[in-house]
């Protein structure tokens, strides 16, 4: 039976309260913070305008006492719980042999650090915040495993962040075991706090975890070859065959060193399906695509450098290789992945790297190579898999960005953006902006994203185009958007309607299912923590089925920016869309964590950012460093 409720990270606070503090009114309309914990108070005015004032905690010259009710002026009392209650809990904690430390920032929380080891602390982050459906302030908690910078022992940290069980294995039972971690917390630390808002207030505290009505999207149905649909990728294909086959022959081109062909003839002998029949039947038989003697050819290297590099980029066009990809066996150094990636994608060769330390180790390669040929299937031109959905009319945008140092010092802005529809049919790629100026960097991104609706107006008139972005536009950029499709709007007479969703994984909410003894919610269950504000597990507990993995965490989901009003209906297909796009995620079988219109643009933002933090190593290899070419029209980046 179907889970009706789901158990948030979140303690209320036993009450509403009275927050008593002071206020000053603005002396000049952009009046300058006067101290760091002043607090910009706005509401309206009979005649619709503005009233501005400075709250403060504490009594300065100019300022009057004020009032404020907890649940009438939600922010202010989260305001108020950070800056007064957050130290008085903080020295609660510490009087019980822990040792907490408020971090202020934009949400200011408190770390918790709990028990010592030579790797480094357990603990947890606290954060005060408001929960506006169930209309009530309290502290979010989280578990949380601080790291000793001196540590570099992967699997020991990988165990106390609870990613793996004590046997090394990933752990299937981690949110079980998160949950008795934040349960143990609340009992033995959090239980005797009180604390009132003012000498005449009641005292308050922490009540139990709350818990939280949930919805259900229902379960996923994938679509493969011969039009035959199911709910698993792996044995989809395997039975049907992929939805669409490679069109061109590709050609499958090995590099390795002389010293490494061994290894490299496992490789091939893995991928035509001799060494792991039982896991991957191989290339021909599972995707349907030819690769035998016919299609598959070799350079060996000297080494790996850029020089040998584009000596095999020069053997592939003198050879007339068509549709190459290369298979590059690499020790492993991150500068040199960075390197190969970016040669190949400059001459549009995609490129897939296989450590030479991961094939040596056979026993553990063998659940790798299913996800490696998935890989290499993509690149080649094929599409595995799509996902059935409703909304056959939108077209999706994931979009995302990194600020990064150039050379010269200075802040660059890039953007970039994948286009899909709502099944999860990867379309393309691009760079939507790159500037050191943020104006230019707006104006860049809706001219390019004009020019991209434009071009694609020409092959479908979508009714809703929805921007799926790993951050938080400013509202200078969401303004200039919405121009750019209005516009195009009265040119053209296409009226789709725009969404702006901001997709979030890393955030402080998190949750479990009571009802179940791993504790994981159902997949592509949600709850709504507010207007236009929810919580998705898009990787979920599958009815009937055992945890075979360790669950990921849920995506915090925000509709920013929306033409007119959504209904219910409405947000709940924007919803299924990213359930849809969590698993339309070609990155591996079971890689549904992420939408694919996010991940793929976070997995190119990195990207960049890791080859350009190499630019001054390879300068002074000799080699002239160029950004590569992104607008491949098949995820070279999986």
């Amino acid at each position: 039976m179907r889970a009706q409720s789901i158990t948030l990270n979140f303690l209320p606070i036993t009450s509403s309260f009275e927050v008593t503090c002071y206020e000053r009114k603005l002396n000049i309309p952009n009046e300058q913070r006067p101290f760091p914990e002043a607090y910009l108070y706005m509401r309206s005015k009979s005649d619709g305008s503005d009233l501005r004032s400075w709250l403060s905690m504490t009594y300065h010259d100019g300022y009057v006492p004020c009032r404020i009710m907890s649940d009438a002026r939600p922010n202010v009392a989260t305001w108020a719980l950070r800056q007064y209650v957050a130290p008085l809990l903080a020295n609660h904690l510490n009087a019980k042999e822990c040792c907490a430390e408020i971090r202020r920032g934009l949400f200011s929380t408190i770390d918790v650090r709990v028990k010592e080891f030579k790797e480094g602390w357990q603990g947890f982050k606290c954060e005060f915040t408001w929960i506006p459906s169930l209309r009530q302030h309290g502290l979010l908690v989280r578990y949380h495993f601080f790291r000793n910078p001196d540590c570099n022992n992967i699997i020991a940290l990988q165990k106390f962040s609870l990613s793996l069980n004590q046997y090394g294995s990933p752990n299937k039972d981690f949110y079980a075991d998160v949950r008795g971690l934040l349960e143990s917390f609340k009992t033995k630390f959090l239980s005797d706090f009180r604390f009132a808002m003012s000498q005449s207030g009641a005292l308050l505290g922490f009540a139990d975890f709350a818990t939280m009505e949930t919805r259900n999207l229902g379960s996923r149905t994938y679509e493969f070859g011969s039009n035959k649909s199911g709910q698993k990728p792996y044995f989809g294909i395997r039975s049907f065959g992929p939805y669409r086959e490679i069109q061109k022959m590709p050609t499958f081109v090995f590099v390795f060193r002389e010293q490494d062909r061994q290894l490299a003839r496992f490789l091939y002998s893995s991928l035509i399906g001799k060494e792991y029949a039982e896991k991957f039947p191989g290339m021909t038989q599972y995707f349907k695509v030819q690769f035998s003697n016919a299609n598959v050819r070799h350079v060996i290297i000297l080494d790996h450098t850029w020089q040998e590099y584009e000596r095999v980029v020069s053997t592939v066009k003198k050879e007339g290789w068509h549709n190459p990809v290369c298979i590059v066996l690499t020790p492993g150094a991150p500068s040199e992945y960075f390197l190969q990636k970016s040669i190949f994608l400059n001459n549009e060769i995609p490129s897939q790297d296989v450590r030479i330390d991961h094939l040596a180790r056979k026993n553990n390669f063998q659940w790798s190579i299913a996800g490696l040929a998935l890989q290499l299937f993509c690149k080649a031109g094929g599409i595995p898999w799509c996902v059935q959905t409703k909304q056959k009319h939108s077209l999706i945008i994931g979009i995302s960005q990194l600020w990064d140092d150039d050379q010269s010092g200075r802040k660059r802005h890039v953007a970039y953006s994948v286009m899909t529809d709502a099944s999860g049919m990867f379309k393309e790629i691009r760079t939507l902006a790159n500037s050191n100026n943020s104006n230019d960097y707006v104006s860049d991104l809706a001219k390019r994203l004009r020019t991209q609706l434009i071009e694609w107006n020409g092959k479908e008139r979508p009714e809703r185009i929805v921007l799926h972005c790993s951050f938080r536009l400013k509202k200078i950029a969401m303004n200039a958007i919405r121009r750019v499709v209005h516009e195009l709007q009265l040119d053209d007479k296409w009226l789709p309607k725009i969404v702006i969703l901001r997709v979030d994984v890393s955030h402080p909410y998190f949750g479990f299912d009571e009802t179940r003894g791993s504790c994981v919610p159902l997949e592509n269950t949600y709850i709504q923590l507010g207007r236009r504000r929810f919580v998705l597990w898009t990787d979920g507990a599958v009815e009937s089925a055992p945890i075979r993995s360790r669950p990921t965490y849920p995506l915090y989901v925000c509709i920013d920016r929306t033409d007119g009003e959504l209904s219910v209906q409405d947000e709940r297909e924007l919803l299924e869309d990213l359930g849809n796009l969590a698993g339309a995620n070609w990155r591996g079988f079971n890689a549904k964590a992420k939408p694919a219109s996010v991940n793929y643009c976070q997995i190119v933002g990195d990207f960049i950012h890791e080859l350009t933090s190499f630019e001054k190593i390879y300068h002074e290899l000799g080699y002239t460093f160029q950004m590569p070419k992104l607008e491949l029209l098949t995820p070279w980046f999986l």
